[in-house]
C-alpha cells in the first residue's frame, strides 16, 4: 500500500519559488518529461529565505533543519522524475482548447495528480493505480440498456463521408442544405479543399489520437484534405449504404436515425481522449483511445490494422476493459487491440 505523509491528505499547492527551493536544496533534477522544467541556479538569497520561511510556516519543512516533509518530497520526486504519465482531456465545439480532466505522473507504481493553477503547482497525494482508474471511470456514463450496440468499421474514405454527413445533419437546424451525392454539392458547403479549420469542425482531425494518425493517411496536398472525386465520393456513399449506415435517394444521402446521436457528438467534437505515455530510455510508448460521449451512450473510435476506423458503442464491461488496456502499467495488461 502507498504510505500517507504527515503533511496533508489533500493536494499541496506550491509557489514557483517553493518548488525551486525544494528541488535545488534536495538536488532533485527534473527529467525532460516533467512539467517542472530544469532546476534553476538560486542566487537570490532573499528568495531562498522567503521560500524556506513559507514552507516552515505551512508545516511543510522542519523549523530547525529545513528538511522538507517526507510525503511532500515524495510527491515532488514522482512529478520530477516520472516513469509514465496518464492524461484525460475533454473537448467540445464550445471550448477552444481541450479541458485537462486528469493529469497524473507515475513512478515505481505510485501516481501523483498534477495541476497548474495560475503560477501555483498542485501536487495530490501519491496513490495506487486503482484510484486513478476510478477517477477516470467516473467521467463516463455508458449505456445501461441491453440490445444491439453500434459496431462498424469504416475506411478513411468512408469516415470522410460519414463526417461530412454528420456535420450536415447537425447543421440542418440552421437551414444548411443537405449533402448531395455529387462532389460539387460538397463544395457548396463552403470549401474547395477541406483545410485544417474545416477538417476540425467536421470532426476530421483529432491531434494526438489514433484517429488523427489514421486520417494522416488521407490524400494530402499542402496539408489540406482534398474533396474526393465524384467516383470516390459515390463509392464511399454506396459502401455506407450497403453497411446500412445511411439512406440514399437520387439526390440526397443522410445517416440512419440510430446514428443521429453519434453524428451530433461527432460534429460537436464532444469527446474524451485518454492517453498513457511510458517514458523509455530512448523511445516513448504511447497508448490512447478516443471516446465520443452522447446522452446515454459512449462510442469508442479505434484505429484498425487495415488503416481504417472502427466505431464501437461500449457497455460498462467493455469500457472498463478499454480504460485498463490504455492506462495500466506495461506488462499488467495487453495493449488495445488493433481491430
Amino acid at each position: 500500500m502507498i504510505e500517507r505523509g504527515v503533511a496533508t491528505a489533500s493536494a499541496i499547492p506550491l509557489s514557483p519559488e517553493e518548488v525551486d527551493f525544494l528541488r535545488f536544496t534536495c538536488d532533485l533534477y527534473a527529467d525532460e518529461e516533467s512539467p517542472l522544467g530544469p532546476v534553476p541556479a538560486l542566487e537570490d538569497t532573499e528568495l531562498i529565505h522567503r521560500a524556506a520561511r513559507s514552507l516552515v510556516d505551512r508545516g511543510l519543512a522542519d523549523t530547525k533543519t529545513l528538511r522538507p516533509d517526507r510525503d511532500l518530497l515524495r510527491r515532488l520526486l514522482i512529478v520530477s522524475q516520472p516513469d509514465a504519465r496518464i492524461v484525460l482531456t475533454r473537448s467540445s465545439g464550445r471550448r477552444a482548447e481541450p479541458l485537462r480532466v486528469l493529469d497524473a505522473y507515475e513512478r515505481a507504481g505510485a501516481l501523483v495528480r498534477y495541476q497548474r493553477r495560475g503560477e501555483q503547482h498542485l501536487l495530490s497525494p501519491a496513490e495506487e493505480y486503482d484510484g486513478i482508474f476510478d477517477e477516470i471511470r467516473r467521467q463516463f456514463a455508458p449505456r445501461r440498456s441491453t440490445g444491439d450496440f453500434v459496431d462498424f468499421t469504416l475506411t478513411t474514405a468512408e469516415y470522410f463521408a460519414f463526417s461530412i454527413l454528420a456535420g450536415d445533419l447537425s447543421e440542418r437546424a440552421a437551414a444548411r442544405p443537405s449533402v448531395r451525392t455529387e462532389p460539387l454539392t460538397v463544395k457548396n458547403l463552403g470549401v474547395n479543399s477541406l483545410g485544417p479549420e474545416v477538417a476540425v469542425s467536421k470532426g476530421l482531425a483529432d491531434e494526438g489520437t489514433p484517429i488523427h494518425n489514421v486520417l494522416e493517411r488521407l490524400p494530402l496536398e499542402d496539408k489540406a484534405v482534398k474533396v474526393p472525386s465524384k467516383e470516390d465520393w459515390d463509392a464511399a456513399l454506396t459502401s455506407l449504404e450497403k453497411k446500412e449506415i445511411l439512406v440514399r435517394t437520387k439526390r440526397d444521402a443522410t445517416l440512419r436515425p440510430y446514428l443521429h446521436d453519434l453524428a451530433s457528438g461527432l460534429a460537436a467534437r464532444r469527446r474524451l481522449v485518454l492517453t498513457r505515455f511510458d517514458f523509455g530510455a530512448e523511445d516513448w510508448f504511447v497508448r490512447d483511445a478516443t471516446f465520443i460521449g452522447v446522452p446515454g451512450s459512449i462510442f469508442l473510435l479505434r484505429a484498425t490494422q487495415g488503416q481504417g476506423i472502427r466505431v464501437v458503442e461500449v457497455d460498462s464491461k467493455e469500457l472498463d476493459r478499454t480504460i485498463r488496456q490504455v492506462t495500466e502499467p506495461l506488462g499488467s495488461s495487453e495493449t488495445i487491440e488493433a481491430g
